[in-house]
């Protein structure tokens, strides 16, 4: 398991958590930009590929991109990109980049966890951000699971502003695959 957080101290939070329940040898901690991160992987797992294919011309004297790792499972849950209306064109890109980088690093047959809460990103447009993701990074979504505020966020009718969490569970498949 990885965790991964801009945030210094988000990440020494869950590190005390992990060490207070046991499970220390099984997490990676990183402090880092996730946009930065996940292209960083998905850059050293497009120069693998490149270089196991018998048909390309590759110079193996340079080194490997660091990363190039790849998860069964992959959760992204970004602060919110979208906090006015005038800023819903900037979060699409967000949500697109970050959706379309942490699905290329799922398994074959994997699961893609992805949440907004942002207000002003409706669940539509969530989830045709999400769709339009997939289709630049080649991969095909079957969502299993949509869910919206748990109990822990009540929501008051009349108060349209108390309906901004969206979470969705995908899996992951490639297009070449079906």
């Amino acid at each position: 398991m990885t965790c991964l957080d801009i945030s210094e101290h988000a990440i020494q939070s869950a590190r005390e958590n992990v060490e207070l329940n046991g499970y220390q040898d099984r997490v990676e901690f990183v402090v880092d930009d996730a946009f930065q991160y996940l292209r960083g992987q998905v850059k050293g797992l497009e120069e693998r590929e490149l270089r196991s294919r018998s048909d390309q011309k590759v110079d193996t004297s340079k080194p490997l991109a660091a990363g190039g790792r790849s998860w069964d499972v992959v959760i992204l849950d970004p602060p919110a990109f979208a906090k006015t209306k005038s800023a819903v064109k900037g979060a699409c890109r967000g949500y697109k980049d970050i959706n379309l980088h942490g699905m290329k690093l799922v398994n074959e047959g994997g699961y893609l966890v992805t949440a907004s809460c942002s207000y002003h990103m409706r669940p539509d447009l969530f989830l045709e951000t999400v769709q339009e993701a997939a289709k630049d990074a080649g991969k095909v979504l079957r969502l299993v699971e949509w869910r919206a505020a748990g109990k822990d966020h009540p929501q008051i009718l009349g108060v349209d502003e108390g309906h901004y969490l969206k979470f969705a569970v995908f899996e992951v498949r490639s297009k070449s695959s079906l």
